[in-house]
Order: structure tokens, then sequence, then C-alpha cells
């Protein structure tokens, strides 16, 4: 049988779901191969699942065999050029019960940086993180996987940036170009202590880790975060999860802040509508937020209805939603001497600067989201 796999009609389709991708904002492709020729293509967009494609024989044959030659590569990490721009695209392979599933991480690398002032931080975040990162000590960026903490980062390593100063960004897998900024990997047999006696030879005043893959050593990153400002993305479902993963002992005292965040898609505001938020609603409201400002009821909440601009989504791009800890003394005391017990875990929620929920109201009033896209986003908090 003839090798397929080059044909230009296999490269085109492969292509044309990756720009696809990229145009709706999805960040992975799952492709999946039942035992019976076929393939079903779904991405992953804000949060959803959602099948948008499916090939039979000997299309989907052809396809797999293209993505293996791209699983073959010498890097994990490959960029593929787009009509839309430059994609980088981590790849993972994996059998399964009656068949195979690959799945493309989409990153893109021409994007526009964001501007810290453009996250959709509140104000009152702001005044908490904008200290928090001119001094030294740890800065860690929480939430779930695909919740944007990259694109928070990216904003906050920009903006130091900005004062000319010695940064470092470690990932496995850069998601853009960041001027002025030292970006690399962790080569491959480097522990996080040798890695970091390095950085410190280089007289780095600031580093970003993405320790998704690999947590280093408290001890170790206790001490980077001494005399600089270290800042850490870890996945977690929240600020107490974060902290139970990091395991930092004594070192808690370096934080000076924990910001854990959720992704919810904006509001087309082409189709957007306002209604009257009544008692019935805010009762359904209260059932899965819990107590709740009665002043709510009577204030003007958004629906969508969908029109051509956003392709009858309702939705047109997506925004943060945060909250934030600057742990005080007496809690970074507690942490150190008694763990996350339940009461701890309590201190920390009352200790929150506007809670997830809280945020999402707020741009639930100003017309940004739904309230059912808040329940959405924040499900697993």
């Amino acid at each position: 049988m003839s090798d397929i796999s080059n044909k230009p009609v296999i490269i085109k389709a492969v292509n044309r779901l990756l720009l696809q991708a990229m145009e709706e904002e999805a960040r992975a492709l799952h492709w999946e191969f039942p035992r019976d020729g076929s393939l079903s293509v779904s991405w992953l967009r804000h949060g959803r699942l959602e099948e948008v494609a499916g090939f039979a024989e000997p299309m989907s044959t052809g396809i797999k065999d293209y993505l293996h030659r791209l699983i073959k590569q010498p890097a994990p990490n490959i960029t593929v050029a787009t009509p839309a721009g430059k994609i980088n695209l981590q790849i993972s392979r994996l059998p399964i019960k009656g068949g195979e599933k690959i799945v493309l991480n989409l990153k893109p690398t021409d994007s526009d940086i964001i501007s810290l002032d453009s996250l959709g931080l509140n104000n009152e975040h702001l005044a908490l993180l904008k200290p928090a990162i001119t001094t030294s000590g740890l800065v860690i960026i929480t939430g779930a996987s695909g919740s944007g903490k990259t694109t928070t980062a990216y904003a906050i390593l920009s903006a130091l940036n900005a004062h000319r100063a010695n940064v470092y960004a470690v990932e496995e897998m850069a998601s853009q170009d960041l001027p002025g900024i030292n970006q690399l990997s962790r080569p491959a047999g480097v522990s996080w202590p040798m890695l970091f006696r390095t950085l410190e030879k280089q007289d780095a005043d600031i580093i970003y880790l993405d320790i998704n893959n690999s947590i280093p050593p408290a001890h170790d990153l206790n001490l980077l975060a001494t005399r600089r400002l270290v800042i850490v993305s870890l996945d977690a479902n929240s600020i107490g999860e974060c902290l139970d993963k990091l395991n930092l002992g004594s070192g808690v005292s370096k934080i000076n802040l924990i910001i854990n965040q959720a992704l919810a898609r904006r509001l087309c505001p082409h189709c957007a509508f306002a209604y009257q938020l009544d008692r019935p609603t805010f009762n359904e409201l209260v059932k899965d937020f819990g107590t709740l400002d009665e002043d709510l009821v009577g204030l003007e909440l958004y629906h969508n209805a969908g029109c051509e601009v956003c392709n009858h989504s309702g939705y047109i791009g997506h925004l943060g939603l945060y909250e934030m800890l600057a742990p005080s003394a007496e809690l970074k005391q507690l942490i150190t001497s008694v763990g996350l017990t339940n009461a701890v875990q309590t201190k920390i929620n009352a200790d929150i600067t506007l809670s997830l929920p809280e945020d999402g109201f707020i741009k639930a009033l100003q017309g940004f989201i739904t309230v059912e896209e808040l329940k959405h986003a924040t499900r697993n908090t």
C-alpha cells in the first residue's frame, strides 16, 4: 500500500483544522483513532471538548501516519506555520482501549503580549499585585489547566522587563517570544538545584518557572526567592491545593502573593442583552454560590442571543476571573506550625481578596459574562 501521509490533501486537512482551532481560540486538538479505522477530531475550547470533524479510510490512516511522523521529530514541541501565524505544537500520543489517541496542544507564537492593566484585574487585585512584584519573594500563579496562567505571567514579565531587569523564563515550551527576556527550557539531566545555581551565577533579578511537570525541592525554591523575585506557575484548582502541592514548609514566609484564576468566555457585545435579576433566579444562584448580597435582586445581568459576528455562539474571546491571597504573618505562621488543616483552609478562604465568584459577579454586572458562564468557570473551585 502506498504512503498517503505525504499527500497534499492530508497536510491540507491537518493544517485546516489547526487554523480553525486557532481562529476559534481552541487550546488543543484531540485526535481519536478507534480500531474500525475511522477518526474523530475534537477541540478543547474554553474548557469544553467539542467534536468538530470526522474522517474515514483512507484519510484517517493518512492523517494518523502524518501525526506519527511529527511525533518522531527530534523535539516533542514543533512549530507549524499557518495563515493565522506560527503555532507551537506539543504532541502527546497514548494507546487507549480500542485504539489510540493523539493530543496536539496549541500555543500561538505571534500573538501580542497583553499588558498588565488589560488582564481584567479588579482595582483591589492590582493594588495587591503591583507591590508584590517589586520585591524579592514568591509570586505564585495557579488555576486549572487552560485557565490563562501563562498569559498572566507574560503580562507580569513584560511589565517588569520595562524596567530593564535581568529576567529569565524557564518553561517546557515557550508560548511566545518575549523581547528582552531570557527564555529557556531546563536541559535534560539538569536538576532544579543545578539550574538555580546557574541562574544565580547569571545574576538573575527575576525568574519565572513553569513547574507543572516537575516541582522543585522546597528548600532550593525558598533559597532562590531569598534575594530575588521568583514567579511560579502551577496547575491547581484552589489556593489550598496549590500550597499542598508546593509543600513549602517554613518557606511560606517567602510568599508575597498567590493568584488563583479561571477563564470565562466573554459575552459578544453585538448581541448581548440585559435582563433584571428577579427573586426566583436569585434563589437559584444562592444554591450554586452560597450566600449572596440581597442587593443583587433587581439589578441587571446580561445574556446572549447569538449573531453573525460571534458565529451565533454568543461569545467573543475570553477573560480571566481572579482571586488573590497576600498571606499575613499570622497565616504564614499557622501554615508553618500546623499545616493545611481545615481551620487553616477556612482562614485562607476568609483572607482571599475578592473570591472567584465575587470577581465573576462584578464582571457579570458589568456585562462581560453571563452567570451561567460564571458557574461553569468556577465549577471546580
